[in-house]
């Protein structure tokens, strides 16, 4: 993922390198969930809650806790904001 100069804390790149780097090729698609990025990132739940919590405030993803419904592995699926497909590196050739 390249900087864009998105203004993000080192937490905050490392958590949406993991989200990036782990979403499907199909644009707009998500099944990466609160629980996985913690387990991926070795970050504790408590401080990756805040960590998305400022992601989403910046407008770059939003967990979507609805999407988490029916599945009994996540309390929330975390999708990448359209604004900043271009970060993902299959998205961006798509859009």
């Amino acid at each position: 993922m390249e900087d864009h100069n998105l203004q993000l804390t080192e937490m905050e790149a490392h958590v949406l390198r993991f989200i990036i780097d782990n979403l499907y090729a199909e644009v707009g698609f998500s099944d990466i969930g609160d629980t996985c990025i913690a387990e991926g990132t070795g970050i504790p739940m408590n401080k990756l809650r805040g960590v998305l919590s400022s992601l989403s405030k910046k407008g770059i993803v939003h967990p979507d806790p609805d999407a988490a419904y029916y599945m009994d592995w996540c309390s929330s699926i975390v999708y990448l904001n359209e604004k900043f497909y271009y970060l993902h590196p299959v998205w961006k050739d798509e859009e």
